[in-house]
């Protein structure tokens, strides 16, 4: 796989659920190819709109999101499938369905009309996407039957199965227990680390943020409040004010650490 192949960017994006209201107001970034790229912020700033957006889900009132300086909204789903995966917060799946048929369908997007079954290519896409996550010894087994925790890896193994080059995140450790947001998260750094694999994913957790991100935006209010590298952007100042905290940032053994010391809403008025 070929890194720094395809830019993901936006520009002058513009969002409302309904008329005259917007969640998102002019917000431009561009996503480093090859590295993590965290979206962090308070409940209601806009990063789950937004991510909707990324994928197409939803389409904006007004501005561009660009793959490759080209808008999405021109490309085919079918092409758009290629290069950009995504995993939601909420998946489902039939509760016959087994794990291997759940990852088979990854390979949608390789195949026409006049496709029947998998060649040798799409099996080792499946193959490989079950090694990698962990979940081949899964492969047989009912989706129903797993915990949370080996359920996101198998919808990580659907993702990874379309061969993308870009992966879409949303908030994947939610309801998840500490041990497996850790074996989630490491997973991701990973493949971000052996297959150059470009990654925006949503997280609640700075310090998370902190650990396996090379980059972060922070929204705040529909707009974006600060971009750039992790280690500058989550910055007392930033935090304070875009949660509306009291944010100690500290180093322990080399390691930098957000802790929230109280929140004061009087103070933020």
């Amino acid at each position: 796989m070929e890194s720094n192949k395809y830019d993901l960017a936006v520009s002058h994006l513009s969002f409302g659920y309904e008329k005259g209201s917007k969640i998102l107001d002019d917000v431009s970034f561009s996503v480093k190819s090859g590295e993590i790229t965290t979206l962090a912020g308070a409940n209601g700033c806009g990063k789950s709109t937004l991510f909707h957006l990324l994928t197409g889900r939803l389409k904006p009132d007004s501005g561009e999101v660009l793959l490759n300086n080209r808008n999405i909204e021109n490309i085919k789903r079918k092409d758009f499938s290629k290069c950009i995966a995504v995993v939601h917060q909420y998946n489902t799946a039939p509760d016959d369905l087994t794990v291997r048929k759940l990852v088979e369908m990854g390979r949608t997007p390789y195949r026409n009309i006049l496709s029947y079954g998998s060649n040798k290519e799409d099996e080792r896409a499946v193959e490989s996407a079950l090694e990698i996550t962990d979940t081949l010894k899964y492969a047989d087994r009912m989706i129903s039957s797993l915990s949370g925790g080996q359920k996101q890896r198998v919808w990580l193994a659907l993702a990874l199965a379309q061969s993308p080059e870009i992966l879409l995140l949303d908030e994947i450790t939610t309801y998840l227990d500490i041990h497996y947001q850790y074996e989630i998260l490491n997973l991701i750094k990973k493949l971000n680390s052996e297959q150059k694999l470009t990654v925006i994913m949503v997280l609640h957790d700075i310090n998370q943020a902190i650990e396996f991100s090379d980059n972060a935006i922070i929204m705040k209010d529909g707009r974006v409040l600060a971009s750039g590298t992790a280690d500058e952007v989550i910055s007392k100042a930033n935090i304070d004010y875009a949660f509306r905290v009291n944010a100690c940032i500290t180093s322990l053994n080399g390691r930098k650490y957000c802790f929230i010391e109280n929140w004061k809403e009087d103070d933020f008025e």
